[in-house]
């Protein structure tokens, strides 16, 4: 049985030698072409003369010179791509679990499914599964902190074991999540930069300076250093949330990230918001406000800055939760694209289909131990009864 195995495992591997075809193909195509040529020319020149044998040695040139190119295309393919499979191995498997965890998330896992047909089958209707079920948008979401990482060291350090197509994916995942992120901060920065900007902690200095270089440093340098902690402390916070899936969960628990709030991106809403807006400009009214803002006191000032702040924050949810539906739906389809490639490169899509295999077998599985738990508990509830 380990002998089956093995053989299978190498004959899978094979496989890696004829990826891509199309080197292979294009050489082929080419070869026959210039043989059937020299053929032609063969048939009409007569056996024994000098023609018929230099094009004679030329045919067998050119078919000598296609096997060679083949074996040494077949050689490098095989090489190359085993060390991109072993290369990838975070990237491919990272497929299986983000499917996994999304039919969770979406209520379709194979627990879930298999138990809700088994209650169909007893004639149970109960739709309940737990939690609410995410829609395709928010489930993406959620997956974001995990995938995002291995998509983006792909991109950067694996580049050359993808395909053209995939390296337009990820650039368009890791562009979309830029944005994602561009929205989040605009978002998270508004409570904290007033302080960071206005009231800089300058003790944090002491950890990077010696304490005679931060007596003789000019006022207006310690304070702009000590600017430039607060900003990277509020940038470090950004990325430790939205690489948690769980304090991301929590942060971003009031903003409706789903299909039902994507944005309308036609051209004539937004002509009627600038001309709403310049409708309700009145430069008066903002040239005393401005006049009100510069004869207040700095506490009168930090308190109305954190007020506007706080209002901003609040106003901008929707429409920032709306934005980041746009980036995650289009990062879903970018995914859908890259499974759909990789279920046509070699070994691996043998893997998607295995696993799906096994799946089928742990949904039949599942469905039929649920099947009899409930078969056991109406046998109980007969015998009390």
């Amino acid at each position: 049985m380990k002998l089956i195995d093995k053989l299978r495992t190498k004959v899978q591997f094979f496989a890696f030698a004829f990826y891509p075809k199309t080197t292979l193909l294009v050489c082929t195509i080419v070869t026959a072409m210039i043989v059937a040529l020299l053929s032609l020319a063969m048939a009409k020149l007569p056996e024994n003369s000098v023609a018929y044998n230099v094009i004679f040695t030329l045919t067998t040139g050119a078919v000598a010179s296609f096997f060679v190119t083949a074996i040494v295309e077949l050689s490098g393919n095989y090489r190359h791509n085993k060390l991109g499979f072993y290369e990838l191995g975070d990237y491919y498997s990272l497929f299986g679990d983000y499917e996994v965890k999304k039919s969770v998330l979406m209520g379709k896992g194979i627990p879930q499914r298999a138990e809700k047909l088994a209650r169909q089958d007893a004639g149970i209707r109960e739709d309940d599964l737990g939690e609410e079920a995410c829609d395709d948008i928010k489930a993406t979401w959620f997956m974001l902190p995990k995938v995002i990482p291995v998509f983006k060291d792909t991109y950067e350090n694996k580049k050359e074991f993808l395909s053209d197509s995939e390296i337009e994916s990820l650039r368009s995942i890791l562009y979309e999540w830029n944005m994602i992120r561009r929205m989040a901060e605009m978002n998270m920065r508004m409570p904290f930069m007033y302080e960071a900007l206005n009231h800089p902690d300058e003790d944090t200095l002491k950890n990077v300076y010696p304490k005679n270089v931060l007596d003789d440093m000019p006022e207006y340098a310690r304070r702009h250093l000590a600017v430039k902690g607060s900003e990277k402390a509020v940038g470090t916070f950004i990325d430790e949330v939205l690489s948690d899936e769980s304090l991301m969960r929590e942060y971003f628990k009031d903003y409706d990230i789903s299909e039902q709030n994507l944005p309308d991106l036609s051209d004539d809403d937004d002509e009627d918001d600038i001309s709403d807006e310049e409708a309700d400009w009145d430069p008066e009214a903002y040239e005393a406000a401005a006049e009100e803002e510069d004869n207040l006191s700095e506490e009168e000032f930090k308190t109305r800055s954190k007020e506007e702040d706080e209002y901003f924050t609040a106003s901008s949810k929707p429409w920032i939760a709306s934005m980041i539906s746009f980036s995650c739906k289009n990062i879903s389809t970018e995914i859908e694209k890259l499974e759909k490639i990789n279920k046509k490169k070699p070994y691996y899509g043998l893997i998607i289909r295995y696993s799906k295999k096994v799946d089928d077998y742990s949904d039949k599985k599942i469905r039929k131990n649920v099947m009899y738990e409930i078969e056991a508990k109406h046998l109980k509830n007969k015998k009390a009864d």
